[in-house]
């Protein structure tokens, strides 16, 4: 930067710089465990309070002995909770204390006494040192206070994701709704620094000549340090699959004034003639149909479906009616018409219908239900996780087929693949030639250890195989087979159904009677004359309730790292964690369902007769375990 300065007589100042701006200064998180989340009442009223805990730092915080407790609206003090001794708070990990009368997602980890009031505050104390504290009036606060909570489903969270610690609670803390309380078993959440940057400050030389004039070309140079941008939560990936996308159990009419709406997040039409709303019971097991969709109906894509109870409010804008209610405190299901759960929300942790943490139950007669974020036009996250999925809305949005139908961002429609047919003109011709139905195999589980067919017992009928159509015309099963290997268990013939393009199909091992070896086996599509339409090897299985499964679905490469979804869109093992090894696998790569003189008769090194004569001729062939396919 230059500077001129005539000061007389020919005397003549400037002064000659560069301008830099300053370099980026990182807002450090805060050094002492916080309350990161807060509610003085919940959905069951006055009673239902908690206070959560977080710990920003890099380092494990011993909080063993500490003490939550309430702050009066005069600034008094109250014990609520003693956290037990040798209580540990890694880094990036929540802590929950709650109310007996607390109602939430996640179970609390420390029960409190009581809670505080509407006008108090909560301290998190150490000794005589208070570590922390929020409050809702001038005595209790720390800072500016926040104002008082009197929506049951509201809570105060701290900003920045519980990291930074401003020491004023209004500018530290947000309402959001409904509250979403963590506990140690919550995946952690570290914190990194985060960057800012200062105005620019200016270098300067001063510098003096004597003589009359100056000619100078100059060009001034900006040098900025770029700040860089916040680490955020990535964005969850649309589902591959139809959504319940907003729910309301209760309404301004009553119990009855309910409606259910779904939503197409894929870039393909679905066909959905025949699908079912299912209910399960409020806080219970028994399951209900509550309607069957009409034959023929088709969902395109980014398109809503309402259905609504006959005595509902909007009865009359429902695409579809139903007379039989869900309970305030059940569960909702979408399952397709081979009976195939496409997804469920609940708003019980003891209901049948649910995925993940429930949402709280809403009992007032009010117009509020549950949104699918990210909201309004599009529903379009499915974790798996209820209480992450949605948010409380009032007043509530339903949207029918005649809705604008909007996609999801970042979801292309599905087309056919083109096959580019070049001419002798200028201009070259492009002719679409459809795909017909291809059929693949999908997924598939060779060993299970839960009751994935949901028949009472846990046994290889657990076991599946999936297929897919990937191609873009239905296809009738009628005549295709699946089998293992080569002189293995007995093909198996598909029943007389159509698959329609990307629907996926599962066969359980109860119902194909095919058994998929531990020690290695094949998985095999076969056409109606016989050819392999797809073929899998796998080696010796060392780990159960993980499955085979190609990701993405139906074109991507095999993978021995998946989680269990039969009939569901594909997922990797790593969003539920890693499943644990078979208790035989560090002995021998044969199946953990041999009984125990077998298994060490097989890898123990003992003689096998004397072991077959203990067991009795026979009695072990009598289970419905693969003991059997290790004796070929």
């Amino acid at each position: 930067m230059l500077v001129l300065f005539l000061l007389g007589d020919g005397l003549l100042m400037f002064f000659l710089g560069t301008v830099h701006a300053a370099p980026a200064q990182q807002e450090t998180p805060a050094d002492h465990v916080v309350i990161s989340e807060f509610r003085s009442r919940g959905p069951n009223g006055l009673t239902d309070e908690m206070v959560e805990l977080f710990n920003p730092t890099n380092e494990p915080v011993d909080i063993g002995g500490w003490l939550v407790r309430s702050i009066s609206s005069s600034g008094s003090m109250t014990t609520r909770a003693t956290i037990p001794t040798g209580t540990n708070l890694q880094p990036g990990q929540y802590y929950l204390v709650a109310t007996d009368g607390y109602n939430g997602p996640v179970a609390r980890d420390l029960a409190m006494s009581s809670g505080f009031a509407d006008n108090g505050g909560a301290a998190l104390v150490r000794g005589a040192e208070i570590i922390d504290r929020v409050g809702m009036s001038a005595l209790a606060a720390e800072g500016t206070p926040l104002e008082e909570l009197k929506n049951d489903y509201d809570s105060y969270e701290r900003k920045g994701g519980g990291c930074f610690d401003t020491n004023d609670n209004f500018a530290d803390f947000q309402k959001i709704s409904p509250s979403q309380p963590q506990n140690t078993a919550t995946p952690f959440a570290p914190c990194s620094a985060q960057a800012t940057t200062e105005s620019p400050t200016v270098t300067e030389a001063a510098t003096f000549t004597e003589t009359p004039t100056f000619t100078e070309t100059f060009t001034p140079t900006l040098t900025d340090t770029l700040t860089p941008s916040l680490t955020l939560t990535p964005t969850p990936m649309a589902p591959t699959h139809l959504v319940i996308s907003e729910v309301r159990f209760r309404g301004p009419l009553g119990g009855n004034d309910e409606f259910v709406e779904l939503y197409n997040p894929t870039g393909a039409a679905v066909n959905i003639g025949g699908w079912q709303v299912r209910r399960s019971s409020g806080c219970g097991t028994s399951l209900a149909s509550v309607a069957t969709l009409p034959a023929g109906v088709i969902l395109e894509p980014g398109q809503h479906y309402l259905l609504a109870h006959t005595a509902s409010g909007v009865a009359g804008i429902a695409d579809q009616t139903y007379s039989s209610g869900i309970a305030d405190d059940g569960g909702v299901a979408l399952a397709t018409d081979a009976g195939v759960v496409v997804d469920q929300v609940g708003l019980c942790a003891s209901t049948t219908y649910r995925e993940g943490q429930n949402l709280p139950a809403l009992t007032q007669n009010a117009d509020q239900g549950y949104e699918r974020l990210p909201g309004r036009e599009t529903s379009c996250y499915d974790t798996d996780n209820n209480a992450a999925d949605f948010r409380l809305l009032s007043p509530t949005q339903p949207q029918n087929r005649t809705a604008a139908a909007v996609m999801c961002a970042g979801v292309s429609l599905y087309t056919p693949t083109g096959t580019a047919t070049p001419t002798f003109t200028r201009t070259p011709t492009r002719t679409i030639t459809p795909v017909p139905g291809v059929l693949v195999i999908n997924e598939f589980l060779p060993h299970a250890s839960t009751d994935w067919n949901a028949d009472g017992r846990v046994d290889v009928g657990d076991e599946y195989i999936e297929i897919m159509n990937v191609g873009t015309q239905s296809v009738n099963l009628r005549n295709w087979k699946l089998d293992d290997d080569v002189g293995g268990s007995s093909p198996f013939s598909l029943p007389d159904v159509t698959i329609q393009p990307r629907q996926i199909r599962r066969f359980f091992g109860s119902q194909t009677g095919i058994l998929l070896n531990d020690s290695g086996d094949s998985v095999r599509l076969l056409r109606p004359g016989g050819q392999t339409a797809d073929l899998f090897n796998y080696p010796a299985v060392t780990v159960f309730d993980r499955a085979w499964c190609r990701l993405p679905d139906g074109n991507g490469l095999w993978t021995f790292s998946c989680r269990p979804t039969p009939g569901r869109p594909n997922a990797a093992a790593s969003d539920l964690g890693t499943p644990a090894a078979s208790p035989a696998a560090t002995a021998c790569p044969l199946s953990d369902s041999l009984p125990p003189a077998l298994l060490q008769a097989e890898c123990g090194g003992l003689p096998v007769w004397p072991l077959r004569t203990r067991l009795g001729d026979g009695v072990w062939l009598q289970g419905a375990d693969k003991w059997g396919t290790f004796l070929h």
